[in-house]
């Protein structure tokens, strides 16, 4: 709103109009104020696919219930899902419907608490983890060859694909069979 200042109150006009250019975006329901110190609402985004919609919701759930994960943030766009601490991305979910598969990019795969946050990842994605999937996703990092692991289950075929030069990238591609 033009001529609107953080730090002033809004005039009982502008409140009105306010409102109304939220419920114009696609608000329909207010949510509860938070009742602790830095818990957020989890309310799923309405303008992108419903599988990045998803997404966003199980994550910010994930993110919300894990203790360990305090200080990451979800940010989404209307093909990826990512997860960042501050300034800095840590894995990112991408839709790519031009392919068969949509896959997790880890950022920081050297880091235990983001090797976990991957696992959660991918399970809020559908793919059941099984030890062998779980074990290759963090043996990837430390391999002195990147060299992919393919592994079939009865419903997934995930190929974890670590980066040719740096420990700390990794691509885990997954399609449902």
């Amino acid at each position: 709103m033009d001529g609107y200042k953080g730090e002033d109150f809004l005039t009982r006009a502008e409140a009105i109009q306010f409102i109304k250019n939220v419920k114009d975006a696609g608000l329909s329901e207010l949510k509860e104020r938070p009742t602790l110190p830095g818990q957020k609402p989890t309310t799923p985004p309405t303008d992108v696919p419903e599988e990045i919609a998803n997404m966003v919701a199980a994550m910010e759930d994930i993110i919300a219930n894990n203790p360990a994960y305090t200080d990451f943030d979800v940010v989404y766009s209307s093909t990826d899902v990512s997860v960042k601490e501050t300034n800095k991305a840590l894995l990112s979910y991408s839709i790519d419907e031009y392919s068969e598969s949509d896959a997790v990019l880890v950022f920081e795969a050297t880091d235990s608490t983001v090797i976990d946050l991957t696992l959660d990842m991918l399970e809020a994605a559908g793919v059941t983890l099984n030890d062998e999937i779980r074990n290759a996703i963090r043996e990837a990092p430390t391999l002195l060859e990147a060299k992919d692991t393919r592994i079939i289950t009865d419903d997934y075929q995930v190929t974890v694909r670590p980066h040719a030069i740096s420990s700390d990238r990794m691509t885990i591609h997954f399609k449902k069979l």
